[in-house]
C-alpha cells in the first residue's frame, strides 16, 4: 500500500479543500432559507413546474420547494451533479496522462509492483477523498437543520450521499479508462468529457418525456437523488447497475494499463 499511502499524504490539501468548499452550499442555503420561506418560495415553486425547468432539473424539479427538505435536496443535488461532472472528467483521466505529460512515467514503472496495482492504488486515493463530500455535507446538514428547527431524514440523506459517491466511482472509472487508452491529457480529457457530458445531456433530454429511453443508457439515471427520495432509500437494482459499470470500467482500465506498451 506504499503508493496509496504516499499519494494519500501528497494530495491531502486538494483532497480535503475541494469537498469542503463544495459542501458549503448547505450552510449557504441555511443562511438564506428564513428569508425564502413563504410567498417567495411558493412563487418559485410554480416557476419550476415549467417544462424547461423540469428538463434542466429532472426529478429534483418535482420536490416541494416550500419545505426545507425540498430546497435542501434540490440545491445540494444540482451542486453535486455539476461538481461530479467536473471532478470525474478532470481528475481520474489525468492519473496516468498527467505522468505522461510530465515525463515521469519511468518513475511509475520503476516501482516493484505490477502496473495495474500502481494504478489501482492511485485511483483508490481519488475514491477515498471522494468520501469527504458526503461527510462534510452530512455534518453541515445536521448542524444547519438543527439550527433552523427544521426536519430532514438523515437516513435517506446517507443513502443520497452514498449515491453521489458511487456516481463519482463509476464515472471516475470511465474517465480513468479514457486516460489509459489515450495516455495524453488533452485527448484523455476530451474523451472523458465527451463521455460524461453526453450522458448528462441524455439524462436531461430523457426528462422531456418523449426521449425517456435515452436515460436508460446513462449512469446519471441510476441512484439519482430524486429516485432515492421517492423510494425512501437505495434501490438495490440501480445500485447493482452503477457498481457494475464502475467495476467493469475499472477492470478494463487496469488491464489496458498492464498490457499496453508504454514508451517514455
Amino acid at each position: 500500500m506504499r503508493v496509496y499511502l504516499k499519494n494519500l499524504r501528497k494530495g491531502w490539501k486538494g483532497g480535503i479543500i475541494t469537498p469542503f468548499f463544495v459542501s458549503l452550499i448547505v450552510p449557504l442555503m441555511a443562511g438564506i432559507w428564513p428569508s425564502m420561506k413563504g410567498d417567495l418560495v411558493a412563487a418559485y415553486s410554480d416557476l419550476l413546474q415549467s417544462p424547461i425547468y423540469q428538463a434542466l432539473l429532472g426529478q429534483l424539479g418535482l420536490l416541494d420547494m416550500t419545505t426545507w427538505q425540498g430546497v435542501f435536496y434540490m440545491y445540494v443535488g444540482i451542486c453535486m451533479e455539476w461538481a461530479i461532472i467536473f471532478i470525474a472528467i478532470l481528475i481520474p483521466a489525468r492519473i496516468v496522462a498527467g505522468e505522461v505529460d510530465k515525463n515521469t512515467l519511468d518513475v511509475t514503472l520503476s516501482y516493484p509492483i505490477p502496473r495495474w496495482r500502481y494504478l489501482l492504488e492511485k485511483f483508490g486515493v481519488h475514491v477515498t477523498y471522494n468520501i469527504l463530500y458526503g461527510v462534510f455535507i452530512y455534518i453541515f446538514a445536521v448542524v444547519s437543520t438543527n439550527s433552523l428547527g427544521e426536519n430532514l431524514d438523515m437516513t435517506v440523506l446517507i443513502h443520497a450521499l452514498t449515491g453521489f459517491w458511487l456516481w463519482l466511482f463509476a464515472l471516475g472509472a470511465l474517465s480513468l479508462l479514457c486516460g489509459t487508452l489515450f495516455l495524453e491529457s488533452n485527448r484523455a480529457l476530451s474523451a472523458s468529457g465527451a463521455l460524461i457530458v453526453t450522458q448528462y445531456i441524455m439524462t436531461r433530454l430523457g426528462d422531456l418525456g418523449e426521449l425517456s429511453f435515452l436515460k436508460d443508457y446513462t449512469v446519471f439515471n441510476y441512484l439519482s437523488t430524486g429516485t432515492i427520495l421517492a423510494n425512501g432509500g437505495m434501490p438495490m437494482g440501480e445500485l447493482a447497475v452503477v457498481v457494475g459499470v464502475g467495476l467493469v470500467a475499472l477492470v478494463i482500465a487496469l488491464y489496458v494499463f498492464q498490457k499496453r506498451e508504454l514508451a517514455f
